[in-house]
């Protein structure tokens, strides 16, 4: 799509895309993406639709990124690419005064009247990084991010004093739909026994995952719920014609998977779920035969995640330290900042977004309004 392009297309339109998916493949911008409608979150807060992104088909981040670039550009920001920052440069009471970054090969000083805001991703890429603070998933989740999530901004702030909070806390998600049908199958794991309703944001499913007995997980289906996954990596590990089959074949306690297939089957049939509180849109007996079992373990399957931790900040964006005293002329936001979400249990898709967008023009807007420093300071 070329630039003019981009600039043709609506940023949003008014169309709610409602099956379950990750995200939608065509050009509707709003969508349920997490917990709204499962439990115990539907007891909270009425249910709604809080999936949002920008008109475009599929993945339309660029359209985003577009209206930003051209937003700055009409408000007089100098945008400078293909420069590397290696240094904050400190004055003598510790305030962030200025930065050394290198360009075409010549390292050279770049005076901050008002501050530095950082925002240059998380360190997901970084792979030294990802065993000190994520060992337990680092190397068995693909990391999400860009080749520059590799905590440089993150170390930056830390050079400058920069409290870093919450480094141990990430994202994980396995993305087991679509297609939607999927979510009447069973997740079970090595005792044959469900732990998670199907229904739930598959970052909430992926988290609940990594943290079953043994390691083991599976997702059960019978012909009426089956699909394969649309994300590349998962295994159909056994087919059987009967549940106490299945149930052998995966080496699952005995009368374990059918007691549970059972129990499921008795409450779908009524409409409920009193266990784990599947949408009632979701109960379906599993009684079609042939039944599959689906690779979900940890390790196994693919799971994919990105880090949550970053620097201690205000809401408007200033950095603190370890005694939440403020880095003078220092800010942070998207992943650099320690944002909403802080666990895998509490991050939904688009908080990312959010933390760049939202606490970006409040870290933007107060730096702005810092009294600059004269070029005799």
């Amino acid at each position: 799509m070329s630039a003019a392009q981009v600039r043709r297309v609506r940023a949003f339109k008014d169309a709610l895309h409602d099956a379950r998916v990750t995200q939608p493949d065509n050009d509707d911008c709003l969508y349920w993406s997490g917990n709204e409608k499962s439990w115990p979150y539907r007891e909270i807060a009425k249910p709604a639709p809080r999936g949002h992104k920008v008109q475009g088909k599929g993945d339309a981040g660029h359209v985003l990124f577009a209206r930003l670039h051209e937003a700055a550009q009409r408000a007089g920001a100098r945008v400078q690419t293909d420069t590397r920052v290696l240094q904050l440069v400190l004055d003598e009471h510790g305030g962030v005064v200025g930065l050394i970054a290198r360009r075409d090969g010549t390292d050279r000083a770049y005076r901050a009247r008002r501050g530095v805001v950082l925002s240059a991703g998380g360190f997901a890429m970084n792979e030294v990084m990802a065993q000190r603070h994520l060992s337990r998933i680092a190397g068995r989740a693909m990391p999400i991010g860009n080749p520059y999530d590799d905590g440089t901004g993150l170390r930056l702030g830390m050079s400058a004093r920069g409290a870093a909070i919450h480094l141990g806390e990430y994202h994980i998600t396995l993305p087991f739909y679509p297609p939607e049908s999927l979510t009447y199958g069973l997740l079970i794991n090595g005792q044959g026994q469900r732990f998670i309703a199907e229904d739930a944001y598959h970052g909430r499913i992926g988290e609940a995952c990594t943290r079953q007995p043994l390691g083991r997980v599976y997702l059960v289906v019978d012909e009426a719920a089956f699909g394969h996954p649309i994300i590349d990596g998962f295994e159909i590990v056994a087919v059987e014609e009967r549940i106490e089959d299945l149930e052998q074949t995966l080496g699952l306690p005995a009368l374990s998977l059918q007691r549970t297939v059972e129990l499921f089957n008795r409450n779908a049939a009524a409409g409920e779920d009193p266990i784990l509180h599947k949408q009632p849109a979701w109960l379906r007996p599993l009684t079609q035969p042939p039944f599959a079992a689906i690779e979900c373990s940890f390790g196994k399957a693919p799971y994919m995640a990105f880090s949550l931790g970053g620097l201690w900040t205000k809401p408007t964006g200033e950095v603190l330290t370890e005694d939440a005293e403020v880095v003078e002329g220092l800010y942070a936001a998207g992943r650099n900042c320690c944002g909403v979400s802080r666990s895998a249990e509490g991050y939904v898709s688009g908080t990312s977004i959010g933390d760049a967008t939202f606490f970006g023009r409040l870290a933007g807007r107060t730096a702005a309004s810092r009294t600059a420093l004269s070029r005799s300071d």
